[in-house]
């Protein structure tokens, strides 16, 4: 796997202060595609073994809310078996960060098998101690663009405790 960049101390990407990944490749080719030069899985460099340390080690201070994984497109099927170990450690070393992960696949679509090998996207689902959530639509809704905010619903979703302060500069 490629990446196309990493962005360190990034604010734009998740919530609070993060380190975000661009992972390289992506089929989907979506219109106005904010990162288009990412589709070609050979661009940018390759996803080593002292990369991902680096990564790692940028978790590591308090400030850090956790990891966004973005591309490219994260759930494509060659970044799911580089980045499923990758996503373990990170959850194994930093289990009270949080890890985002932005695709352009709808989420029933991830959840029920249609994209990759649905054990591994389940994997990258799931939450230290909690099964990923189901993700319930109106099937009475067939058109994309006419979904609102009751069309679809969240079942098992439990959200993490956040017990933490965050450091505010004025």
């Amino acid at each position: 796997m490629n990446y196309a960049t990493i962005k360190y101390c990034d604010i734009a990407n998740g919530e609070g202060v993060r380190t975000s990944l661009f992972v390289s490749g992506c089929r989907r080719h979506c219109p106005n595609c904010f990162n288009a030069v990412a589709w070609d899985f050979n661009y940018g460099e390759p996803f080593t073994k002292e990369v991902r340390n680096k990564i790692l080690e940028s978790l590591a201070p308090g400030y850090i809310n956790g990891l966004s994984l973005l591309g490219g497109e994260p759930f494509e099927p060659e970044n799911q078996r580089e980045l499923l170990p990758f996503v373990k450690n990170v959850k194994a070393l930093y289990p009270s960060k949080t890890i985002w992960c932005y695709t352009g696949f709808l989420f029933e679509d991830l959840l029920g098998g249609k994209v990759g090998d649905g054990a591994v996207v389940r994997q990258l689902l799931e939450r230290q101690g909690r099964p990923a959530p189901a993700f319930v639509m109106d099937p009475e809704v067939t058109d994309f663009y006419r979904f609102t905010r009751d069309s679809f619903r969240l079942e098992g979703y439990d959200p993490l405790p956040f017990d933490e302060k965050i450091p505010v500069a004025i």
